[in-house]
């Protein structure tokens, strides 16, 4: 048989094969290794009991010099953000904090909350996350489920007020007002003066867990009072692991403007460049106004989102920049079919879209890899015969 023959028979063999063979099948192959890839970094992250405490230290002495964090105007590399947690760490020692105790943290998003979440984690502590803006009852409600022993408060004259105005009801709570680092007494100060090296091992927590509780993170308490939501080391690793399923490398720059208090911005942004190795751009608050021009200024590559913050970008009025940006990737919770299309027509259709549905108090999730409107939920005739439940477990 000639080499003319073959070629033919080849090439009809594969057009039979597209024809006779789903789309979706392909699609499932692909997801399937990817899922699989993420399963065995999870699972050898928990195995070797490396909380994230553990994977900032590894990144401090294989990227020392890297940028881990820009806020505003300031940065930190890898090495530097160790050091400043292991700063908050002994700071916090001096407070009488240590493994197991239950740390409450009321802040709005700047370095000093992640380094009070690692420095948390470092000691063994368990930190609740509470949403900045609650007050009154929510706010009492919140640090009495958790069972605060400790209180950290940011610098802000709103903070401070709230938690006066109910300091009555929780007096079994010690409360820190960090205050700003000029006033010598204050939390910061005490960072300051604090040393950067590394904390010595009677400081460190024995017999440390992957099962043991990392944080509380809170419902949004859309339907009633916040419920907190108990979130292990093992789990919030898991969570992380959403960085191989959106193609995240170690030289992305990823922004994010979502609080810090709530699942996405903390574990699915800035965790999971900590476990990838990348940089994160942290905003205090969302400014639809202000987005693309950050994106220019830090040469940002993936953006997170909620549905609602892609709307009010498309919202703003249009300019002749609007596809000037190294964006390639959006990823986040839900984003309607006519949002979705305006973004890509308007920003620029080299933007990949990663898309899921996931909730803090859940234990499984859904995401739409493939880049199409509406694929977020859907499943396959191949995976609903499949319980892919031992590939998910947290």
């Amino acid at each position: 048989m000639s080499y003319l023959k073959i070629g033919i028979a080849v090439a009809i063999l594969l057009v039979l094969l597209k024809w006779l063979i789903p789309k979706w099948l392909f699609e499932d192959l692909r997801y399937l290794r990817i899922i699989m890839s993420a399963k065995k970094s999870g699972d050898l992250k928990v195995k070797n009991n490396l909380t994230f405490s553990k994977l900032l230290s590894i990144n401090a002495k294989k990227y020392p010099t890297k940028v881990y964090l820009y806020y505003e105007d300031e940065t930190y590399t890898f090495a530097q953000m160790d050091a400043l947690v292991n700063r908050v760490a002994r700071s916090l020692i001096s407070l009488g904090v240590g493994q197991g105790d239950q740390v409450a943290l009321y802040m709005y998003s700047e370095p000093m909350y992640l380094a009070i979440v690692f420095a948390s984690i470092r000691l063994g502590a368990e930190i609740g996350l509470i949403n900045s803006n609650l007050k009154k009852s929510p706010l009492s409600h919140s640090l009495k489920m958790v069972e605060a022993k400790f209180l950290l408060v940011g610098n802000d004259s709103n903070l401070e007020q709230a938690v006066e105005n109910i300091r009555p009801s929780i007096p079994d709570t010690k409360i820190i007002f960090c205050g700003d680092s000029t006033n010598e007494t204050s939390f910061l100060s005490t960072v300051e003066k604090a040393s950067p090296l590394k904390l010595e091992e009677k400081y460190l927590p024995t017999n440390i867990s992957m099962s043991d509780t990392a944080c509380y993170i809170f419902t949004s308490g859309t339907t009633g009072l916040p419920k907190a939501v108990t979130m292990s080391h093992a789990k919030v690793v898991r969570i992380s692991e959403v960085c191989v399923f959106v193609n995240m490398s170690p030289d992305d720059i990823l922004y994010t403007a979502l609080p810090l208090y709530h699942t996405a911005g903390l574990l699915a942004a800035c965790m999971c460049a900590v476990n990838i190795g990348c940089s994160v751009v942290l905003r205090r608050k969302f400014s639809a106004s202000n987005l693309l021009s950050d994106c220019r200024k830090y040469k940002v590559t993936m953006l997170q989102y909620i549905g609602e913050l892609i709307r009010y970008l498309c919202s703003q009025p249009p300019s002749p920049h609007d596809k000037d940006h190294s964006i390639r990737m959006a990823y986040g919770n839900g984003m309607r079919a006519d949002v979705w299309n305006k973004f890509i027509e308007r920003f620029g259709k080299k933007i990949k879209i990663r898309e899921f549905y996931a909730a803090t108090e859940g234990n499984c999730g859904f995401i739409n890899m493939f880049d199409e409107v509406g694929y977020v939920g859907t499943c396959s005739p191949l995976m609903k015969k499949l319980s892919w439940s031992f590939l998910c477990s947290i």
